[in-house]
């Protein structure tokens, strides 16, 4: 089941900044509820979707939101669920009733996460979703370097 919202619990706060801290690059790792907190605040029209099952021991989350009057997403998968369909499934509700939407993706496999192992870039996931990449368009920062990918109805 997958649960729409524009803000999270307590808890759901919890477990989406662990999650967010287990799956992506350690050099975006979130120290805090209030690092967390003060990246939302710069997004507009932010709307969550879980996924949610009681087999399943972790939620996966995912998000859009405007950013420079264009539609974003950003979608975190614990290990766990990866491989599953529940990516493909999220994905299709992020994409339902919208005409275009933008993802920065890490296009490479050089990163880690916290616990050490290597970061596995989600781009082939993307383009079989129907995403294609921006060429020239790239997101270089000291913390990340993604590519621009955009997917059209």
């Amino acid at each position: 089941m997958i649960i729409s919202t524009p803000v999270l619990n307590n808890k759901q706060q919890e477990a989406f900044l662990q999650c967010w801290n287990a799956v992506y690059p350690l050099n975006l790792k979130f120290d805090d509820l209030g690092m967390m907190q003060s990246y939302f605040d710069g997004l507009q029209q932010l709307q969550f979707f879980l996924l949610v099952d009681g087999s399943i021991p972790a939620i996966a989350f995912s998000f859009r939101f405007i950013r420079d009057e264009e539609l974003w997403l950003a979608m975190l998968m614990p290990p766990s669920m990866q491989g599953k369909g529940y990516g493909s499934i999220l994905l299709e509700e992020l994409t339902e009733n919208v005409e275009a939407i933008s993802a920065w993706v890490i296009d490479h496999d050089l990163d880690v996460k916290a616990d050490g192992t290597p970061y596995k870039s989600p781009l082939q996931f993307y383009l079989k979703h129907g995403f294609e990449v921006v060429k020239g368009v790239r997101l270089e920062r000291d913390t990340i370097s993604a590519a621009k990918l955009v997917w059209n109805k």
